[in-house]
């Protein structure tokens, strides 16, 4: 008996080890590969889109992948962080709390928990605690293959 493979899910699991060693170029190919070969594939644009914004490309670059994964999957937590991070570092902060605030919906995640209350921190306003009953495990932004 084989081992089923699924091709995109192994270009985005090898482009997220590149990425977490800091080869950010050759993980960009891989979630760039991905796409080639799996238009619909959501975790390789948000991937891509976290990997082009730690290379330092203007934000319209990562902005573009995470509305691109958001009209694939359009409850994708990883998607909607990360655009909301995108519109944080913009300025506009009612839009990216409106993100952050559905992303949270999907599931209590502390890296988006952290940065919404950043977010409220710098317009004066309270931190807001986790949701206890949306918990769910792992947390975290980087999106996995599927």
């Amino acid at each position: 008996e084989g081992v089923v493979c699924n091709l995109g899910t192994l270009l985005c699991n090898l482009g997220t080890l590149l990425a977490s060693q800091g080869h950010l170029h050759k993980a960009a190919r891989l979630f760039q590969r991905a796409l080639h070969q799996f238009p619909g594939a959501v975790a390789a644009r948000v991937n891509l889109a976290l990997v082009l914004d730690a290379l330092g490309l203007p934000l319209t670059a990562p902005a573009r992948l995470y509305h691109a994964a958001l009209l694939l999957h359009p409850d994708s937590p990883q998607a909607l962080a990360g655009l909301g991070g995108v519109m944080h570092r913009r300025g506009r902060l009612e839009r990216a709390q409106a993100l952050y605030r559905q992303a949270l919906r999907q599931g209590e995640d502390a890296g988006v928990r952290a940065n919404l209350n950043l977010l409220l921190a710098a317009r004066g306003d309270p931190p807001e605690p986790p949701d206890p009953r949306a918990s769910r495990p792992g947390g975290g932004r980087r999106e996995r293959g599927r």
